[in-house]
């Protein structure tokens, strides 16, 4: 109930790096010909261009390249964890109606209640599930999934987009994609003990609820 939500009842994702946000910008990409699509209405212009590599920089062609294929991994992490979020606080928004709906028996109450703390308890795994959306939030809490591979995608595709990654840029993620499958695996169990009240789930899109207008 300290989350502050905006006109239509959502909390804005806030990346705690000013430097990062507001939004995930791709990977850049490597020197080569490339073709440019434009879309206006119904019609489309291509045109093809060419990346050039940094004169001014030491690093070879492989170098950015493997830097770019790494960059991918993480962006790709960095989507599904995006992903997985949506899907979660939209899932414990519908099993939230469960518990407050008056349709709901006892049991299925009870049911919903825990699979909803669950789900709450792994969502906190990915993400700062207390984050305000102020930039001292960083400092009430540990950085999650999220925000560590966010981390690492600023300082791999910008800050050293022409450079291999280090080994230590590897090392790190490679903890943190297996953590993150980890959740995922977790995610569908969860997802699995949820289908017995699938017929419950079917609710307004406009979730309007003691419990969720708080």
């Amino acid at each position: 109930d300290w989350v502050k939500l905006d006109a239509v009842g959502k909390r804005a994702m806030y990346i705690w790096d000013l430097d990062m946000g507001p939004g995930l910008q791709p990977p850049l990409v490597p020197p080569g010909t490339y073709t440019i699509e434009l879309k206006i209405g119904d019609k489309k212009y291509k045109q093809n261009t060419e990346v050039l590599k940094d004169p001014g920089t030491v690093a070879t062609v492989e170098d950015i390249n493997k830097q770019y294929f790494f960059t991918m991994k993480v962006y790709e992490a960095v989507k599904s964890s995006f992903k997985m979020i949506d899907e979660m606080e939209t899932l414990r928004s519908k099993l939230l109606y469960i518990v407050d709906s008056t349709n709901s028996n006892k049991t299925k109450k009870s049911q919903a209640a825990k699979l909803e703390n669950d789900l709450w308890k792994l969502e906190g795994r990915v993400h700062d599930v207390f984050q305000t959306g102020a930039r001292e939030d960083i400092f009430r809490n540990p950085a999650k999934l999220l925000e560590r591979l966010l981390a690492i995608q600023k300082e791999s595709a910008f800050g050293s987009a022409d450079f291999q990654p280090t080994d230590q840029d590897v090392e790190v993620y490679t903890q943190l994609k297996s953590d993150l499958d980890n959740v995922l695996s977790d995610y569908a169990d969860i997802k699995k003990s949820v289908a017995p009240l699938k017929s419950n789930l079917k609710i307004r899109n406009k979730i309007n609820t003691s419990i969720n207008k708080k």
